[in-house]
């Protein structure tokens, strides 16, 4: 469905959990849509809130956050911001997962089997 609304050079953008706290369903909603046929890049921020939370961006070519160009100035983000945004400690990176699908959901188990380690 994403395909069909993704302009030329456009890019989508949800949050997608923790990559510290629940890594597995993390890394599964990047892979998933990596095996959908997208360039994903994973980012993480502090949000007071929350903590490591983590999202994950979708674009038809590849995203190379060390080379963005910030058009405005912004009160936090700066070019030294956007690299370390997709650079993931060793408690936080890539782990394999299978996708997520309609008929079988697997972020459900990665992600119940994350909150369980912290409860």
């Amino acid at each position: 469905m994403a395909e069909k609304h993704l302009r030329p050079g456009g890019a989508l953008v949800t949050q997608a959990t923790s990559p510290l706290y629940t890594r597995d369903a993390f890394w599964c909603i990047v892979g998933t849509r990596q095996a959908a046929g997208f360039r994903t890049t994973p980012y993480h921020v502090f949000v007071p809130s929350f903590g490591d939370w983590g999202f994950a961006m979708m674009t038809r070519a590849p995203v190379d956050f060390a080379h963005l160009v910030i058009p405005q100035s912004t009160r936090f983000l700066r070019p030294a911001t956007l690299s370390a945004l997709v650079r993931f400690g060793a408690d936080a990176s890539s782990v394999p997962t299978d996708p997520n699908t309609l008929d079988r959901p697997t972020l459900i188990r990665y992600y119940e089997h994350s909150v369980a380690r912290w409860n």
